[in-house]
Order: C-alpha cells, then sequence, then structure tokens
C-alpha cells in the first residue's frame, strides 16, 4: 500500500468498523468526505477492499493508523 492511500484506507477501516452503513456506499462518502472524483473514489475503495481477499487475517487492518507529521 503507498502513502498516499493511508489517510483514505484508515478512514474505510473506521467507517466500515462503525456499522453505520453498507459499504458499497463508501466511495461516495469518499467523494464527500475528502472531495474525490467517482473514479479516483472508486479506485481507493477497491484498492483497499482487495486487502482482503488477500490477507490471512483481514482483521489486522484494524489496526492501521496514520503516520504523525510534525
Amino acid at each position: 500500500m503507498e502513502d498516499k492511500y493511508l489517510e483514505y484506507f484508515v478512514y474505510l477501516d473506521n467507517l466500515r468498523q462503525s456499522g453505520t452503513i453498507n459499504m458499497m456506499g463508501a466511495p461516495r462518502e469518499l467523494q464527500c468526505d475528502f472531495g474525490l472524483t467517482k473514479v479516483e473514489a472508486r479506485k481507493v475503495f477497491l484498492l483497499w477492499a482487495e486487502q482482503f481477499s488477500t490477507a490471512n487475517n483481514p482483521e489486522q487492518f484494524i489496526q492501521r493508523q496514520p503516520r504523525q507529521f510534525g
């Protein structure tokens, strides 16, 4: 995973954990909250979702946190 997606992935991890929406609606949330285009939001979502099909332990992603700068 590239650092440029980390903020989005943490956001999606938190959204998934909250259980407040069906995750198929997550690209729309990315568009609204981050100003991404529809194409960009879908790309980010697909990259994020792809991890769950290839991971031995998908729950490892709930521990992901953005790097702190400064």
